[in-house]
């Protein structure tokens, strides 16, 4: 599993740890990715949000031998 910290304003307090969704970022070469809220800091000029990468069982591609 890869992990991602994200920072940005307080919007990002909407969200919860637990919280499931995707993620786009053409930065990082990544499009429609499912991930996991895993921890969330609040306070000071910044909300910063760590993220889990997961598998995406629609896009996952099976490997058969």
């Amino acid at each position: 599993r890869r992990k991602i910290t994200y920072s940005g304003g307080h919007e990002l307090e909407a969200l919860s740890v637990g919280d499931v969704g995707t993620l786009t970022d053409s930065a990082i070469s990544i499009t429609s990715a499912v991930c996991l809220v895993d921890n969330l800091k609040v306070g000071g000029p910044d909300t910063s949000i760590d993220l889990v990468l997961l598998d995406n069982p629609e896009t996952r591609v099976a490997l058969t031998s």
